[in-house]
C-alpha cells in the first residue's frame, strides 16, 4: 500500500513515491491436538515469517 501526501479536505492529495507500508503476519495453528504438533507448526510459521522480513525494497 502506498501513502499519500496532502489532505482530502484541501484537494491537495498526491501519491509520495518515498513510503510504502507492508503488513506482515504469521499464522497460528489452531487444528491441532496435541501441544507438540503446536510448538512445531508454530516454529515453522514464526520461520516463514522471519524469512518475509528480507523483503527488498519496491
Amino acid at each position: 500500500m502506498w501513502l499519500n501526501r496532502g489532505s482530502t479536505y484541501e484537494k491537495n492529495v498526491e501519491a509520495r513515491e518515498d513510503i510504502c507500508l507492508i503488513k506482515h503476519g504469521f499464522r497460528i495453528p489452531t487444528d491441532c491436538a496435541e501441544y507438540g504438533v503446536f510448538t512445531e507448526q508454530m516454529k515453522a510459521s514464526e520461520g516463514q515469517f522471519l524469512a518475509g522480513m528480507h523483503v527488498r525494497a519496491v
